[in-house]
This record gives structure tokens, C-alpha cells and sequence, in this order.
């Protein structure tokens, strides 16, 4: 199988980075005690049972701002503050124990000061605890529960809350699934510049997802978040740029877009831009960069990227041709179920190419691709049943096949289903039937079903007989080169049948077939030529020369 395919992208939620990370301290120390003598008051007072003071100390000694940094006075101190309730003392010392700064990391602990924090709505507190639950960091995994903290963080403004508080909505985790409510909480975290809320929001535009489809939204979200370096929106920036959805075509900024999330690492954006150079769309066409990034992509598991990095060492397109190689890429991408990896994987099986044949191994790797609606792969294996190669040989497993492949509008499969109505085999003989599906491969163009359309409306069979419409079929198959179909219409202009009686054309349709040394076609024409005058004979010569262009 030859060509690259389509650029794919992404279109879920990102997958990584679903939580937001821990906030950080948000109480700063107050500069003003930094310097000895006012130390020396809070010192004074946080010994008196100042809690206010006793969490500045905290505050203090965990920055290390004018004292020697010490983990375990800061501790001292906010668990002194922590104790009688002060709220971001608390939460500081979930922090300390939740990163394990100058202490053993314990999650319980940490969430037992983030609890006491969050019931006194520090918001920062209440997305940490959430955060705990969702991932079950220091007590049992609840989604009921992170869905709560998440809520009443996000109603206090948190940005990350209210972008985690989305996904859940998004995936129905402890709560009912809404995407109208995931929008809601995405468009308020995007409206505080949260990077991947933006992006959320560009795929719930994209995709119709709690609102109608927006491809300018998308776009527009999808590029304040690119900016920001999301890799997820420059990727799928870099696809509506490719489309022309939502903004002007423009594969320069594709490739702009998709080179930034590459560089990232992003593998589905090293695919798309190894396709940029690969077809010269953005960038100078360039094989050698295309299998670069292949490479960068086929390495991080892109199946799409194995499968094309397997042909670009089949074709010798980039890089020296290899066919052991490239059969070590389709199978690493036929391995994680891509259906082009596991056709030209087949391919190689079934023809011996940089592996050993064993039609045993086609026939098993056509089937994969076969059942995820592959055409070819349906039809090759349609012909391993006819044929009886690495299967045992069954006209009704062909038949199976054709036919899934003929109604996805495969002209092959449809001539091939024509065919084995027509003989009854692998299925019930039916004429209407084989009518039919000839019919259909032959408004594709298919010369061969054109010609056996043609033979039964000529018999009748399956049809009412007519001779008009044979004659029709049997002149498209011969415009296209059928040998038969040219012979047969030379014999009906010369008969008359179905056409207009016409000597001089009979006759430039059997001397075209006579050149290509059908005897009985040179016979024919000899035979009327007893009934055309030299200047007729030499004029459809001539016109025998154009009904093919014609």
C-alpha cells in the first residue's frame, strides 16, 4: 500500500496532566521582619501564644528570608499556629507534609492540615484535598469526595479547581456526566489564562460538546492556550490551520504549529509534521526531515508514524531502502492495531518482502484489518478464501468478505459479489442480485463489470432483455480498453443490434481490436470491408485511432 495518509490528530481531553499540581505557600512573609529587632517581637509574641505571630516565624524559617532556612522550627511554629486554627498555617503544613520539606513525606498528615483548612475555606486547601481523593493520596480514592473539594474550590475562584471540577463533568466522575456544566466551569478557568481549560474549551467547540459546533472558537481557544505552550492546543492548532477550519488554510502556520508541540515531544505532532515534509505542505519538501520526525514519533509509539516510517524504508523515500526494516515498523505498528500496519504487514507476508511468505500470517493480519472496516485488507482476504492461500478455501467466507467490502463502495468487491451471484457460488444464484452490484461497480467506471452488464442485459438474465442497454454498457467497457466489449461492438454496429446499423464504425472497432492481434477481429474486418468503400475503410482507420481518447 502505497502514500501517506491523512495528518490524525487527537481529539479527548488531555490525557496527561489531568490534575493540576499542588498550589504553593500563598502567604508570603511580611518583609518587615526580617530584620533582627522585629524578629525578635514575633519571636516574643509567638512565644506568648500568638498564632498570627507563631505562623509569621513559620513563614520565617521555611523561606529562609534573613535567618537560616530550618524546616523543623518552620514546622515548630505552624503546628503551634495550626493548633489553634489558624487556616493557612494549616495549610503550609499540609504542604510541608505533603512535599516532604525537611520531614518524611506522609500524605495522611498532609491531608489531615489540609482538611482543617479547607473546612475553613482556604481554596487552595480545598483543590489540594481534592486532588487526594481524586488520586488517593493519603486516604481511600473517592471521586464524591474530590468532586466536592473541587467544587467549593472553584466556587471560590481557583482556576485549577475549576478546571479540574470540567474534566469531571467531562467524564462523569462523581457526578453525572454534563458536558453544559464541564463548558461552564472551562470557560470561567479559561478566563483566568488557565492554559488547559483554554484548550478543553477549543475541543468542546471543535467537537459539539455542550454547545454547537464552533470551529472560530475552537480556534480561538485553541490558540490562547497554544500561546501559552500547551502542547495538546498547538497540536490541534496546528490541525485547523491544515483544515481551514475556523481560520484561513494556511499550511505555514500548520507547520509552525505542529514544529512547536514537536519540539515538545509531542509524538502525534512529530507524526503531523514528518507528513508537513513529507508532502512539501508548509515546508520545503524534504524526505529526510520527514523521517527524522518520524523516527522522533515511530520511537514514542505512533502507529501511524511505524506504519509510515515502514513505507518510507520499503520505497527507499528518504532514507536506503530496506524491506527487513520496514517490516520491523509495520509490525510494531500492526502490534498496537493500526489498520494500514497490519495491511502492509500482510502485504509483506503474503508477497515474501523482507520476511519470509507465509500466507498462514497474511491471512491472519488481513483479517485484523479487515474487521476494523478495511477495504483492502477485506478484499485480499476475500481472494485468500477464493484461492484457498493460508486459509482453507471457502466461497462463502469470500462472499462474507466481498460483500462488507463492496457496501464500504469498493468497485473491485462489488464486481467480485456481481460475479459469484451470477455463479451461485458461496452464495444463492441471483441475477437481480449480480445485476445489481455489477451495476454499481460499473458507474465507478469498472470495465469488466460495464462488460457483464452488458452480456446480461443482452440474455435478459436478472434484467429484461435489451438490446439498447447492452450495447451501451459493452461501448463504456470498451472506451476503457475491454478487448471483448470492443469486439462485441464492432459486431453490433455491424449487426445493428441495439444501435444503428453502422458499417464504417463496426469496422474501426474490429480493426482497433485486430491491431492487438485478435484474429477473428481482422476476419470481421475483412468481411466488411466487401461492404465499404476504400475511402470509408481508410476513414475508419483513422477514427480508430480516437475512440479510446473519445
Amino acid at each position: 500500500m502505497g502514500g501517506l495518509f491523512l495528518i490524525t490528530f487527537l481529539l479527548a481531553m488531555c490525557s496527561s496532566d489531568v490534575l493540576a499540581a499542588p498550589a504553593e505557600e500563598h502567604v508570603k512573609p511580611d518583609q518587615n521582619y526580617y530584620d533582627a529587632a522585629k524578629l525578635a517581637i514575633s519571636r516574643r509574641l509567638a512565644e506568648q501564644g500568638d498564632a498570627d505571630a507563631q505562623f509569621r516565624l513559620g513563614e520565617i524559617y521555611s523561606g529562609g528570608n534573613g535567618i537560616t532556612q530550618n524546616y523543623t522550627e518552620a514546622i515548630k511554629w505552624y503546628r503551634l499556629a495550626a493548633r489553634q486554627g489558624h487556616a493557612e498555617a494549616q495549610f503550609n503544613l499540609g504542604l510541608i507534609f505533603h512535599q516532604g520539606r525537611g520531614v518524611a513525606q506522609d500524605y495522611a498528615e498532609a491531608r489531615k492540615w489540609f482538611l482543617l483548612a479547607a473546612q475553613q475555606e482556604v481554596p487552595e486547601a480545598q483543590f489540594n484535598l481534592g486532588i487526594m481523593y481524586d488520586t488517593g493520596q493519603g486516604t481511600t480514592q473517592s471521586d464524591i469526595e474530590a468532586f466536592k473539594w473541587y467544587r467549593r474550590a472553584a466556587e471560590h475562584g481557583n482556576a485549577k479547581a475549576q478546571l479540574n471540577l470540567g474534566l469531571m463533568y467531562v467524564r462523569g466522575r462523581g457526578v453525572l456526566q454534563s458536558y453544559t456544566e464541564a463548558l461552564k466551569w472551562f470557560e470561567l478557568a479559561a478566563a483566568k489564562e488557565e492554559s488547559q481549560a483554554q484548550y478543553n474549551l477549543g475541543v468542546m467547540y471543535e467537537n459539539a460538546q455542550g454547545t454547537k459546533q464552533d470551529y472560530a472558537q475552537a480556534f480561538k481557544w485553541y490558540q490562547l492556550s497554544a500561546q501559552q505552550g500547551d502542547v495538546n492546543a498547538q497540536r490541534s492548532l496546528g490541525k485547523l490551520y491544515c483544515y481551514g477550519k475556523g481560520t484561513v488554510q494556511d499550511y505555514v502556520q500548520s507547520a509552525k504549529w505542529n514544529r512547536l508541540a514537536a519540539l515538545q515531544g509531542d509524538a502525534d505532532a512529530q507524526y503531523n509534521l514528518a507528513v508537513n515534509y513529507s508532502k512539501g505542505e508548509g515546508v520545503e519538501k524534504d524526505d529526510a526531515e520527514a523521517i527524522k520526525w518520524y523516527h522522533l514519533a515511530a520511537q514514542q509509539g505512533n502507529s501511524s508514524a511505524q506504519n509510515n516510517l515502514g513505507e518510507c524504508y520499503q520505497e527507499g523515500r528518504g532514507v536506503a531502502k530496506n524491506t527487513v526494516e520496514s517490516v520491523k515498523w509495520y509490525k510494531a505498528s500492526a502490534k498496537q492495531g493500526e489498520k494500514f500496519g497490519q495491511y502492509n504487514l500482510a502485504l509483506a507476508y503474503h508477497q515474501g518482502m523482507g520476511i519470509a511468505e507465509d500466507h498462514a500470517e497474511a491471512a491472519k493480519w488481513y483479517r485484523l484489518a479487515a474487521q476494523q472496516n478495511f477495504s483492502p485488507a477485506q478484499i485480499n482476504l476475500a481472494l485468500m478464501y477464493v484461492n484457498g492461500e493460508g486459509v482453507k478455501q471457502s466461497y462463502t467466507e469470500a462472499f462474507n468478505w466481498f460483500r462488507k467490502a463492496a457496501e464500504n463502495g469498493e468497485a473491485d468487491a462489488q464486481f467480485s459479489l456481481g460475479v459469484m451471484y451470477s455463479s451461485g457460488r458461496g452464495t444463492k444464484q441471483s441475477y437481480a442480485e449480480a445485476v445489481k452490484w455489477y451495476r454499481l461497480a460499473a458507474r465507478q467506471g469498472y470495465a469488466e463489470a460495464q462488460f457483464n452488464l452488458g452480456y446480461l442485459y443482452q440474455k435478459g438474465l436478472g434484467v429484461a432483455k435489451n438490446s439498447a442497454r447492452a450495447f451501451a454498457w459493452n461501448r463504456r467497457a470498451a472506451r476503457r480498453g475491454h478487448a471483448e466489449a470492443q469486439y462485441n461492438v464492432a459486431i453490433m454496429y455491424g449487426q445493428g443490434y441495439g444501435v444503428a446499423q453502422d458499417y464504417e464504425l463496426a469496422y474501426s472497432w474490429s480493426y482497433l481490436v485486430s491491431q492487438a492481434g485478435n484474429k477473428d477481429a481482422a476476419e470481421y474486418c475483412d468481411e466488411l470491408a466487401e461492404k465499404l468503400t476504400p475511402q470509408q475503410i481508410e476513414r475508419a482507420k483513422g477514427t480508430s485511432r480516437t475512440l479510446l481518447a473519445n
